[in-house]
């Protein structure tokens, strides 16, 4: 199965949040790492609705996801190892 680029972009909006639930919710889907405070990078092969639900189970209701497919990417200034990350496995 081909893979494919998504960058997910989530707000916790209750205080005192599970950011690392969200973290290893993405990170069981594939190639991930957080580009910026609420931004991931994630390579899969799952499909972007199983990714939006997958993520969005460990998530409240009141929370926002916003999943996105992408074919091309520009950057700068990411979080350290971000962009090395993204340019390696967006091709692989």
């Amino acid at each position: 199965m081909a893979s494919t680029n998504y960058f997910i972009s989530y707000d916790l909006n209750s205080p005192g949040q599970d950011y690392n639930k969200i973290a290893k919710a993405i990170a069981a889907l594939g190639f991930s790492i957080r580009a910026q405070k609420s931004l991931f990078y994630l390579r899969s092969s799952y499909t972007q609705e199983e990714v939006f639900k997958a993520v969005g189970a460990a998530m409240d209701r009141n929370d926002s996801l916003l999943v996105i497919s992408a074919s091309n990417a520009t950057m700068i200034n990411l979080l350290p190892g971000a962009q090395d990350f993204i340019l390696k496995h967006w091709h692989a």
